[in-house]
């Protein structure tokens, strides 16, 4: 489990399975380097991203698919603007609050997208 890393951010994302990925553009060199190096750090079947920027959980989901579950928690000034809402899919799980992440169980986000929506 990841965030971007962000240093005015004041949720609680480290943790033994974050690490830090600064924010590229889609489909960037920078993005694919930057989640190889991930991958090299880190090996794991699936990864969890946490991000409040659903370009960002796009971006990942368009180069891990299946991979990456996405978390968008719903807060800042990016959270209800509907122009981004619009431009982008939803996250597989979406948040009010960071709190809430306590809400599920860890199966919520190892189990493939594609299973959970049958």
């Amino acid at each position: 489990m990841f965030g971007n890393g962000d240093p005015q951010s004041s949720s609680p994302m480290v943790t033994p399975y974050s690490s830090p990925v600064r924010s590229s553009a889609p489909g960037s060199g920078r993005l694919l380097k930057e989640l190889a190096e991930v991958e090299r750090l880190y090996p794991a079947k699936r990864y969890v991203m946490i991000d409040d920027k659903l370009r960002i959980l796009n971006a990942m989901k368009q180069v891990w698919g299946e991979r990456v579950t996405s978390v968008f928690p719903r807060q800042g000034h990016y959270a209800h603007d509907p122009q981004i809402l619009a431009d982008y899919p939803p996250a597989d799980i979406q948040l009010d609050h960071l709190r809430d992440l306590t809400n599920y169980a860890l199966t919520a986000f190892v189990t493939p997208v594609s299973e959970t929506k049958r």
